[in-house]
């Protein structure tokens, strides 16, 4: 599972990289993706892999971006 949070961080870092709180972002994303990575699903699936599955297969931009709608949470 280490190799999904190091690529999904990795993207992060990359996309936001001159962004002012991208340390703070980070902090609270990869405590996110611990929980995530720690608990299963309703369908006994990973939820970080379920995360996964639906990031990698997004190709919306803004508010219909599942991806993009959760990380607005931070």
């Amino acid at each position: 599972m280490s190799n999904i949070k190091e690529e999904i961080l990795s993207h992060i870092k990359n996309k936001y990289k001159k962004h002012k709180k991208l340390e703070k972002i980070i902090s609270k994303v990869k405590k996110e993706l611990k929980i995530m990575d720690s608990t299963d699903g309703l369908e006994d699936k990973n939820n970080l892999v379920s995360f996964y599955d639906i990031w990698k297969d997004c190709n919306e931009v803004g508010k219909e971006n599942k991806i993009n709608s959760w990380t607005a949470y931070f």
